[in-house]
């Protein structure tokens, strides 16, 4: 039962300044979760049953997509509600093209997903992370880290404690970020020690 990720590898120019700010974060604050994992956007992340399976349906979905023109432009963070947590990332434009390939991802893939890879991490990493009523009927339903409409896309810096935002949150947010690439491929990454690329899919309509 394979750990897989579906989503995206940045191009190198963006995965540069990526690394360069998750080293500033290992130099400031030390380990912080996150920090290590090379930069990628997530569609869904979970234990499937069957990756033969997961193949066969991300050859037919790129099938019917063009590649897409994806806009960054700053680095900000998700609101750590009650969890102290910050997810800082880059942001993504709202792409609604963008939107519908990973929702037809998580539904088509849906059927063979097994467990819940993300309660297992949330409860080995932040054991006191209180989940919102629509995270838990998005998990139940489609697994992480779908959320409909509200989703937005990202990559992720690193997800700081209270101690390494206070320190470092505004230099991260402070950083001019600003990128404009096409995406061509989706690729599938299967989980070793740390997230590593499997397989890409070609956006061909």
């Amino acid at each position: 039962m394979p750990a897989l990720l579906i989503g995206f590898d940045p191009p190198g120019e963006v995965c540069k300044e990526i690394y360069r700010l998750k080293s500033r974060v290992k130099e400031a604050c030390g380990q912080q979760q996150q920090v290590d994992e090379p930069p990628h956007c997530t569609f869904v992340v979970n234990n499937f049953s069957d990756i033969k399976a997961v193949d066969d349906i991300l050859k037919s979905v790129c099938l019917g997509f063009s590649p897409l023109d994806i806009s960054m432009k700053n680095i900000t963070y998700f609101p750590p509600e009650k969890n102290k947590a910050w997810m800082v990332h880059a942001a993504i434009e709202r792409n609604i093209r963008l939107q519908e390939l990973q929702k037809e991802v998580i539904d088509k893939t849906s059927a063979f997903r097994q467990g819940c890879l993300l309660c297992d991490y949330l409860q080995r990493n932040i054991p006191d992370y209180q989940y919102s009523e629509e995270e838990k009927k998005d998990i139940q339903q489609y697994g992480y880290p779908y959320v409909g409409a509200n989703w937005q896309a990202h990559i992720s810096v690193a997800i700081l404690d209270e101690k390494a935002f206070k320190k470092i949150g505004d230099e991260l947010i402070g950083t001019a970020f600003q990128h404009k690439f096409k995406l061509k491929e989706i690729t599938l990454f299967i989980y070793t020690d740390k997230w590593v690329p499997y397989k890409t899919y070609k956006l061909c309509k």
